[in-house]
């Protein structure tokens, strides 16, 4: 079990280090440093270096795993904050004050494009 755990999280640390998309541009890298695989291969007593990829897809499972509930907070931060300025803004303008309305409504309104888009390219 040790070994299995041991495997992944090197996998895992790799992925996150590069920033790779999937265990597909993962693989690609790896074929071409093969030499990565052969030393995990010494290191941990695999006969073959195939039977290392099933790592790359839990190491990528588990940081899939991992990141939505981050996603998930970060979003919702981020509508919470988008809310709150829009709240301060009507309070604003119910109040006459006119000053910067434009202004801010332009940075909140940037705020939730960026979001909306990151939202459509997660899926």
């Amino acid at each position: 079990m040790f070994r299995h755990r041991f495997i992944t999280k090197i996998f895992l640390s790799l992925i996150e280090r590069y920033d790779f998309e999937n265990g597909d541009d993962f693989r690609k890298a790896l074929l071409e440093t093969n030499e990565l695989k052969i030393r995990l291969q010494q290191w941990t007593g695999h006969s073959r270096l195939q039977s290392l990829d099933r790592y790359i897809d839990l190491a990528f499972g588990e940081l899939n795993e991992v990141s939505k509930p981050v996603e998930k907070l970060r979003d919702s931060i981020e509508v919470d904050a988008i809310r709150m300025g829009l709240e301060r803004l009507a309070e604003n303008l119910e109040e006459g004050d006119l000053s910067d309305g434009a202004s801010r409504l332009r940075v909140l309104t940037a705020a939730l494009d960026q979001l909306l888009r990151h939202q459509t390219t997660k899926k």
